[in-house]
């Protein structure tokens, strides 16, 4: 038997993660000072190759194997007319992932990045946060290993995560709201492209 996902778990499990290596930091930010150029010409590739540098701890940074994990799932908060998709359409999204087809997978063949498809729950949308709890303890902790399985099974140096899910705007804007300060209107975006009434609700 498992044990289950906690806060005091997750909070040991991100006080053991790797810390920025300030070493690398400090030796490639010297070799990008060094380059013989105006100043701030290529400022952002700088700024990346430094962060790169940061958490592969190597002043030499490389991306040789950079991989995309999309989380797809469905949220029960649609139910609230949040979206101006219908909640199927994650579903669809999904298959586009996960036969290629998608804008992301022709951007990630032209970076020569893979992409991988997780369905984290379509079909079962989470509960209406307006109402309930999006997830049970258990179907967090399911969710939670689903993600770190996935992450742990790769063999990458540059990892992105994404997600998809109608009502996402909605839940990522609640999630914001309750851990930092703000009202909800200071995260919430109009997603899918809602009008006032909606972005309103």
């Amino acid at each position: 038997m498992t044990t289950p996902v906690t806060s005091e778990s997750l909070r040991s499990e991100f006080a053991t993660a790797s810390q920025p290596n300030l070493d690398s930091l400090a030796a490639t930010q010297a070799r990008v000072d060094d380059i013989l150029r105006p100043p701030g010409a290529l400022a952002q590739l700088d700024q990346l190759a430094t962060w790169i540098a940061t958490w592969q701890g190597d002043p030499r940074p490389a991306v040789e194997r950079p991989a995309a994990l999309i989380f797809a799932g469905d949220h029960g908060v649609t139910a609230e007319g949040v979206s101006t998709f219908p909640a199927e359409v994650t579903g669809a999204m999904y298959s586009a992932f996960t036969s290629g087809q998608a804008s992301v997978s022709a951007l990630a063949r032209t970076a020569g990045a893979t992409v991988s498809a997780i369905d984290v729950g379509i079909g079962e949308p989470t509960g209406n946060i307006r109402v309930e709890p999006a997830m049970s303890p258990e179907r967090f902790d399911a969710s939670f290993r689903t993600g770190r399985d996935a992450v742990a099974a790769l063999d990458t140096d540059l990892l992105i995560v994404g997600e998809m899910g109608i009502g996402n705007t909605t839940a990522a804007a609640a999630v914001c709201t309750a851990l930092m300060n703000g009202t909800p209107d200071t995260y919430t975006g109009r997603g899918t492209g809602v009008d006032d009434e909606s972005l309103a609700n």
